[in-house]
C-alpha cells in the first residue's frame, strides 16, 4: 500500500508575528502592543510549541488579567488559519523590560 504524501504550506514566521500583533492589539483597548516575537520550540514532552514574547508599552499593572488569560484563545484560530498547529506560549514584558533582555 502507498501512502499518499501531504504537503502543508505555513505561513512565514513574520506573517505569523504580525497577525498575532494584530490580535492582541485589538485586545488590549489600553495597553500598546509594540512588536511580537515568535519563535518554534519543543516542550518538555517532545510536542511542538511556538514561543510567543510581546512587547507592551506601559506598566505591568495596565494589562488586564482576564485579557491575558484570553490571549491564547484569542490568537489559535489566526494560527490555525496561517497552518501553524504548534501550542502557543505566551510570555509579556514592557518596553523598559525588553531593553534590559536584550542588553543580557
Amino acid at each position: 500500500m502507498r501512502l499518499m504524501e501531504v504537503t502543508v504550506t505555513v505561513a512565514p514566521i513574520n506573517q505569523l508575528e504580525k497577525a498575532i500583533e494584530k490580535v492582541l492589539s485589538d485586545s488590549f483597548v489600553d495597553v500598546k502592543i509594540l512588536s511580537v516575537m515568535v519563535t518554534e520550540d519543543v516542550d518538555f514532552d517532545g510536542d511542538d510549541i511556538l514561543r510567543v514574547s510581546v512587547v507592551f508599552d506601559g506598566a505591568v499593572k495596565d494589562l488586564q488579567g482576564n485579557i491575558i488569560a484570553k490571549a491564547i484563545r484569542k490568537i489559535r484560530p489566526t494560527m490555525e488559519e496561517l497552518d501553524w498547529p504548534a501550542f502557543p506560549s505566551l510570555s509579556f514584558m514592557t518596553r523598559e523590560d525588553a531593553k534590559v533582555a536584550a542588553c543580557s
